[in-house]
């Protein structure tokens, strides 16, 4: 810093200098130019720093400018459009992101350019990279997922089943059974729960070729064997197609995808508990599913009239008892819609079931 007599023929702003010795500022003016001139108010001097050693800080509206000077300082002038021309002509550019904040246009259309960004990422990103993500798990990374899920939703949402084990077993096996003459992969894990509150009519699959069946879904189904078969062969498509693992990552976003880079499910499972309840399908997962079903009852020779007949059942239940269906079975597609489709296969396998077989004539 040197002494210097001021530049009397530049324009002079009034300031404030906290010279970082002391907490009493001194009452200043000063003219920017090539060079910043301060000049004390006491008539003591006047102090000079090239401008380009002088860090010069963004406007933030009516709060002052701030400069600080080489080797400690700091000059606080108020903001005004002279002085913003004077450092425009001393060849001090404000950066980009304060031009546009002066234009609102720009603003606006970069507010709306990040909205549309959130929105795409919500609505498409998300999504995209949960499937992503979702087709490419490892099996057993999957698998894990699935149990930490359900010990998760153990802890708060679901009791244990109050069907025998001898009733377990018996659809255990028929599941099985199916699954064979379906040719479709067997299900690792079928549990068992009880539902706290609602009918508990109901099934859903868990990631890692794990299905859970609600207590309450048995007395629905009566005897009808092939009605059960039918609702978990649709389960069984939720399987194949990695709905549930692609709903989890939709919901949980960074959380899961973290516990899976390093290995902490803790903060899936914990989180999972939450967001269960508000996990659905989308219209595109249920047609799948539901032709997944329908496909597996003709290999199984059963027809696709049995998820028919779960649909058009559920469809006749009291609307207090029908709010607690979960959403795959009671909302988009509805039901009725979902049954007229399996009524539509189930016409054509009875079309096919009767025709005569072709061969050669005696």
């Amino acid at each position: 810093m040197t002494v210097v007599d001021p530049l009397a023929s530049s324009p002079t702003f009034p300031g404030r200098w906290l010279d970082g010795r002391s907490a009493s500022p001194h009452a200043v003016r000063c003219s920017v130019g090539a060079e910043l001139m301060i000049e004390l108010d006491d008539g003591s001097g006047a102090l000079c720093h090239p401008l380009a050693a002088v860090a010069v800080a963004e406007p933030l509206s009516r709060a002052p400018r701030l400069f600080d000077l080489p080797g400690g300082g700091v000059l606080a002038v108020a903001e005004t459009p002279a002085l913003a021309a004077a450092l425009f002509a001393a060849g001090h550019r404000e950066p980009r992101v304060v031009v546009w904040q002066r234009a609102w246009p720009a603003a606006m259309l970069a507010l709306m350019l990040l909205a549309a960004a959130a929105a795409w990422l919500y609505l498409e990103g998300l999504p995209r990279a949960a499937e992503w993500v979702a087709a490419r798990l490892p099996p057993n990374l999957e698998r894990h997922m699935g149990d930490q899920t359900l010990a998760a939703i153990d802890r708060g949402i679901y009791g244990p089943s109050k069907l025998s084990w001898a009733e377990q077993q018996a659809i255990d096996a028929q599941l099985l059974a199916f699954e064979a003459k379906a040719g479709i992969a067997p299900t690792r894990r079928l549990e068992f729960r009880s539902a706290k509150a609602g009918s508990g009519i109901n099934a859903f699959s868990l990631p890692g070729d794990t299905i859970i069946v609600l207590d309450g879904l048995v007395p629905f189904t009566g005897r009808d064997e092939e009605m059960l078969l039918a609702v978990l062969a649709h389960e069984a498509g939720h399987q194949a197609h990695h709905h549930m693992t692609r709903s989890l990552f939709r919901a949980l976003g960074g959380a899961a995808l973290a516990g899976l880079l390093w290995g902490d499910y803790s903060s899936v499972a914990s989180n999972t508990a939450v967001v269960f309840g508000h996990l659905n399908y989308s219209r595109d997962d249920e047609r799948e599913a539901d032709d997944f079903a329908i496909a597996a009852l003709h290999r199984a020779g059963i027809s696709p009239a049995a998820l028919a007949r779960f649909f058009l059942k559920l469809k006749k239940l009291p609307a207090a008892r029908d709010a607690a269906i979960p959403e795959w079975a009671s909302t988009h597609p509805d039901s009725e819609a979902r049954a007229s489709r399996a009524l539509a296969a189930a016409a054509a396998y009875d079309e096919a079931a009767s025709a005569p077989a072709s061969g050669p004539q005696r």
